[in-house]
């Protein structure tokens, strides 16, 4: 965000944790406000540099030669939901959030409201494991990795677009062992 500094960012989280810890209410839609703030937000941020570093870091635990060097890959930042996305993922309305380039794996979505996933646009084309309760799938999950992923409770958009037949399978499964 070019307008917010990172202090502020964690200012502005620190706030809405706090002013929003014991709320029981419907979840606000906050339709107002900069769609990119509350990105920042709800969700914690990873630099290109910081992916750099830990890449470092891996390699270099690895080898018995230590570099400061790596080949060159293009290195993205991305989200992730972290502390914050866990205290306000149930209070806000997330119908003005995006999730491109979001790191959503392991994630449980039940009882969010309003969470729109385009699989090809989530970090790395993965909805490993995810728990879809609740969510609108908006594009279709071809070359998507999709193992242990529990689409119960999803709306899916594009329901033409599981071709392979192992998506198809787990997507069935997931209803017939969630209605046990």
């Amino acid at each position: 965000m070019d307008k917010y500094n990172a202090n502020a960012i964690k200012e502005l989280k620190e706030f809405f944790i706090d002013t929003l810890k014991d709320y029981e209410g419907e979840p606000i839609l906050l339709k107002e406000m900069d769609p990119k703030l509350l990105k920042e937000i709800i969700f914690e941020h990873v630099s290109p540099e910081a992916v750099k570093a830990l890449m470092l870091e891996v390699v270099n635990s690895l080898s018995s030669s230590k570099t400061n060097a790596l080949p060159e890959y293009n290195i993205v930042g991305h989200y992730y939901c972290g502390n914050t996305w866990e205290n306000l993922k149930r209070k806000i309305d997330l119908s003005n959030v995006s999730f491109d380039n979001v790191d959503v794996e392991l994630v449980d979505f039940t009882g969010t409201k309003g969470v729109k996933l385009n699989p090809q646009k989530v970090y790395d084309k993965s909805l490993y494991g995810a728990k879809l309760n609740g969510v609108e799938i908006i594009g279709n999950i071809d070359g998507v990795e999709t193992h242990l992923t529990d689409f119960s409770g999803a709306k899916l958009k594009e329901m033409s677009s599981i071709s392979e037949i192992d998506d198809i399978k787990k997507y069935v499964k997931s209803f017939v062992s969630n209605s046990k």
